[in-house]
């Protein structure tokens, strides 16, 4: 992760050769502003990459610890349980409590209709980063707080 996420801000930052310099009084020419644009565009596709990437490198995880040492009861109905939240979102709740898993299928076709999930994923608001975390058993007011804080240190 550390090696991934060093990658994401290298990547971000040799993006600032797109960014016209900075201009005192915000008045920028047509191509500066379309390279503003560019900026903002090649940015969020490294983002987006990144949180895809992590997803799949987790859903990897728990493939590799069920063919080897298999899941716990409890990871295997968490599992069961946001992956039915979130394939209709948005769900009523994300709440969970022992024994409320929903869909007992083969945790490979869930792995890999989680993956689908991931590879389908286009957007790094709220609602996808959900879908793409949820499923995999992160608490949705953990990823909205992370997200909050993101949001709240790039203003």
């Amino acid at each position: 992760m550390r090696t991934r996420f060093g990658s994401l801000l290298l990547a971000i930052h040799n993006l600032n050769d797109v960014l016209p310099a900075r201009s005192a009084t915000a008045a920028y020419s047509d191509e500066a502003i379309q390279r503003i644009y560019a900026y903002r565009l090649l940015a969020h596709a490294e983002l987006e990459g990144f949180l895809e990437g992590l997803a799949t490198e987790i859903v990897d995880e728990f493939s590799h610890k069920y063919k080897t040492a298999g899941l716990s009861r409890s990871t295997l109905e968490r599992l069961h349980h946001h992956l039915a939240l979130v394939e209709s979102y948005p769900p009523r709740t994300l709440s969970w409590s022992p024994g409320t898993a929903k869909g007992k299928g083969p945790i490979p076709g869930l792995l890999n209709t989680v993956q689908a999930m991931i590879d389908a994923n286009n957007g790094v608001s709220e609602k996808d980063v959900l879908k793409l975390f949820v499923p995999l058993g992160f608490q949705a007011r953990v990823v909205r707080s992370a997200l909050a804080h993101v949001h709240e240190s790039t203003r």
